[in-house]
């Protein structure tokens, strides 16, 4: 009798790489048995996604992928690894258990197990084994053509992230493109690395490095490596508030300098996020960095960023955003101190 399926090398290692990045999971593993119970005594058997925003994203097989108010859920349970972060700023590593009344959770840590009320837990995380599962981020994306003016602009951003029990990671990406036939072409480009630590009392151990060019501003590049500490004012499911303060080491090129110029400076830095998860569904933003320098004294930098955006399909969002940056004193004279823009895109965000 001759054999359907030879199992050969090749083959071998084809499903060893399928079943490492989870494209065919074990059997065992193919079906969730979380629970989540709600204000109505509805409860629903399937797999918890995550919490952020206060929506709550949850799985079945009969109803695919669904987003709830966090508000309404009064009791979930799931015998996987969860990170929790309740609007302290605490953060509990473990799996959920249910609790003998409404309205709690029970955190079955390594530690013991932690009594939490639902309304104090901000964000629910799975905390999987395998290594790719603790990524999320987005990608941005915007175009627009003006015949009238033979304007083109093009936009990229995206950003990605991964979160451990007490570190988190992130790497952004930004560009701006625009080109014109009576002007020509001018462009933006910034990436940075972020490296966060959590600590008690929802303070943060920040590292941070970046790349900017900037054309409008004759910037060649910027490049800048540094570190402090920030607070997370106010957590809530509706709002976050951050301030902190560090210092950076900075080195610029700019167009009309014939070598690049090495300085220190201070670094002052907020950002607020709100969210409404009523129709309509809408995420704001805003961030501030402000630099003032401490070896050019008087000359101070700032970058502003903002945007608004508003999910038409699930993880599909509609983008209005917008940046200015100011430099009170370029090294170099006739360099422009101004830049600023707005446009709009759509983003798909993956988690």
């Amino acid at each position: 009798m001759k054999r359907l399926f030879r199992l050969t090398k090749p083959r071998m290692a084809v499903l060893a790489i399928a079943f490492a990045w989870g494209l065919i999971p074990p059997v065992l593993s193919a079906a969730y048995s979380d629970e989540v119970l709600f204000k109505s005594g509805q409860k629903l058997v399937g797999e918890i996604k995550g919490l952020d925003k206060g929506i709550l994203t949850f799985k079945t097989d009969e109803t695919g992928t669904v987003s709830v108010k966090w508000v309404k859920v009064v009791g979930l349970s799931s015998p996987r690894r969860f990170r929790v972060e309740v609007g302290t700023g605490l953060i509990f590593v473990g799996s959920l258990e249910k609790a003998s009344e409404e309205g709690k959770a029970v955190i079955a840590t390594e530690r013991g197990r932690v009594l939490l009320s639902l309304d104090s837990i901000v964000t629910i995380a799975p905390f999987e084994k395998r290594l790719r599962d603790r990524f999320k981020g987005y990608l941005d994306v915007g175009f627009s053509l003006q015949r009238a003016q033979s304007l083109t602009t093009f936009t990229l951003g995206t950003d990605v992230s991964y979160r451990a029990s007490k570190w988190d990671l992130s790497l952004s990406a930004a560009s701006y493109l625009s080109k014109q036939e009576t002007v020509g072409s001018t462009s933006r480009n910034d990436v940075g690395l972020n490296i966060q630590r959590d600590m008690k009392r929802r303070w943060v151990a920040i590292g941070l490095t970046a790349f900017q060019e900037n054309a409008e501003l004759g910037l060649d590049r910027r490049l800048t490596l540094g570190g402090g500490l920030g607070n997370n004012l106010i957590w809530t499911n509706n709002m976050v508030l951050t301030a902190g303060a560090g210092v950076i080491a900075v080195d610029e090129k700019f167009s009309d300098a014939a070598t690049s110029v090495q300085s220190v400076e201070a670094l002052i830095m907020g950002s607020v996020s709100a969210f409404r998860y009523t129709f309509p569904s809408l995420d704001f933003i805003f961030t501030a960095k402000i630099f003032p320098s401490l070896t050019d004294w008087g000359r101070v930098r700032a970058e502003l960023n903002a945007r608004l955006s508003y999910e038409f399909i699930s993880n599909f969002f509609f983008s209005l955003s917008g940046f200015y940056s100011l430099d009170s004193r370029p090294p170099t004279e006739g360099t422009r101190k101004h830049d600023y823009g707005l446009n709009s895109s759509l983003r798909w965000e993956f988690k």
